[in-house]
């Protein structure tokens, strides 16, 4: 549970990690979002952080490349009902090919992404 400042900004629980120098990579959830940040060191106090989004992004912008995939439910349907999977008895029975049929789903989509 985030803890309140005397400038009411929360401070954060985060987990460090890597240090380095002054500086640290700490992550943290915003809600159910897991989240990577560099920031000062001497902003972490006993594992928390206030406002551990106002530091240094770290990673890939997942989202702004997820937005491009052409991925549907009818090409998934597609990709299922080839492997013969047309019930979900029929998917329970074999969850090997239903992992089968959405790679092949976002195949081109998961290339796409690698490239970007």
């Amino acid at each position: 549970m985030a803890k309140t400042t005397k400038n009411e900004l929360p401070a954060v629980p985060v987990t460090v990690v890597n240090s380095q120098g002054q500086a640290s990579l700490i992550e943290w959830l915003d809600g159910n979002r897991p989240r990577r940040t560099f920031v000062p060191t001497a902003a972490i106090v006993d594992g928390l952080c206030i406002d551990p989004a106002a530091g240094i992004a770290y990673g890939d912008d997942w989202e702004a490349s997820i937005g491009t995939l052409s991925v549907t439910p009818a090409s998934v349907a597609d990709e299922l009902r080839r492997r013969g999977i047309w019930t979900r008895e029929d998917a329970r029975r074999a969850p090997n090919l239903v992992m089968s049929a959405l790679q092949a789903a976002y195949g081109l989509d998961l290339a796409r992404l690698l490239a970007e």
